[in-house]
């Protein structure tokens, strides 16, 4: 210490020689620091890829599931539709039998219109079919047509019997 007129100027004291501090004098502090935030940071590198992965697996599971429940609405959806055509089916097919019995007592009736005449013996099947389904309704309509017309007749000669038995 050292007095100069009024005022005291104080001497700084001896520093120890950084070699006396340690293996790595002053900056062994900052050392250790850095490598826990160098630990830290990795750390939370770790965690912000580890919650990355678990929200991108959830995100394709949520996805995965409304794609399932998809598939599952369809399923039974599908399922109800075959169903209800099965049950359509089922009818058709008793309705078809009742049809197919009055068919045979019809085909036993109109026996000669079963076989088509000369130009259709080449046809396919189901040409022929329809060939055949056509005759007989052609046949149909032309036996209502003349019973139609016999009734006409009927109806004609009962008027004029009238006519005549008044006077």
């Amino acid at each position: 210490m050292v007095e100069i007129g009024f005022s005291t100027v104080f001497e700084p004291e001896r520093q120890r020689p950084p070699h006396r501090l340690g293996f790595f004098g002053r900056r062994l502090h900052w050392l250790y620091t850095r490598a826990g935030r160098l630990k830290i940071l990795r750390a939370e590198r770790l965690a912000s890829q580890s919650t990355a992965e678990i929200a991108a697996r959830e995100k394709a599971l949520v996805e995965k599931e409304a794609e399932l429940q998809t598939a599952r609405e369809a399923i039974t959806s599908a399922t109800a539709k075959h169903e209800a055509q099965l049950k359509r089916q089922q009818r058709s097919s008793g309705n078809l039998e009742e049809q197919g019995s009055r068919m045979g007592r019809q085909a036993g009736c109109h026996g000669r219109f079963a076989q088509p005449h000369g130009r259709g013996e080449g046809l396919p099947a189901r040409t022929a079919e329809s060939e055949v389904e056509r005759q007989i309704q052609l046949r149909q309509n032309a036996w209502s047509e003349r019973l139609a017309q016999s009734r006409q007749e009927l109806d004609d000669q009962r008027a004029a019997t009238k006519r005549s038995a008044r006077p």
